[in-house]
């Protein structure tokens, strides 16, 4: 019951206050929730194993000034808690851009027309977005628009040395 009740609050909270994607919450053994790391308590909430209803909780406990995380390295995986843009991203999460994610950060899209290497722009470059027509393989897309269709295959042939 009190399961059931603690989702509806949830809900509630993501309904008025933002999108799941925004908040983060773990549930304690207790039942009271846990704190997010580097926010302003606004409610109950667990924060280093003790409870407190105010303040923020910083890595190491609650405390009444705003706490300052680690500055996350770009385009990696976080090792702790820190601090990447705008956004927290917990250990394990990538850093990409200003926002944490899941998995690895996508690579930059380099536009050209030689997608092989090779110093010429030739039948293994036309291959190379032949095979990935249709796909987001960003290594058979020489103008980076983030498709790969008829449009690349006509600037590698036109291209073509």
């Amino acid at each position: 019951m009190i399961k059931k009740f603690l989702v509806a609050v949830l809900f509630i909270s993501i309904i008025a206050y933002g999108s799941a994607d925004t908040y983060r919450v773990t549930i304690t053994p207790s039942g009271t929730p846990a704190c997010t790391i580097g926010a302003q308590i606004t409610a109950e909430c667990v924060c280093d194993g003790a409870t407190y209803t105010s303040g923020y909780c910083c890595s190491g406990g609650q405390q009444a000034t705003p706490c300052t995380l680690p500055t996350c390295t770009d385009q990696a995986q976080a090792g702790a808690q820190c601090s990447c843009g705008s956004d927290t991203c917990d250990a394990g999460e990538y850093c990409c851009s200003g926002t944490c994610q899941a998995g690895t950060c996508a690579a930059a899209c380099t536009e050209t027309n030689d997608l092989t290497g090779d110093g010429e722009v030739n039948i293994l470059d036309l291959i190379m977005v032949a095979s990935r027509m249709g796909s987001d393989d960003i290594t058979g897309d020489p103008n980076c628009d983030g498709a790969i269709d008829i449009n690349d295959l006509f600037l590698i042939v036109n291209n073509y040395t």
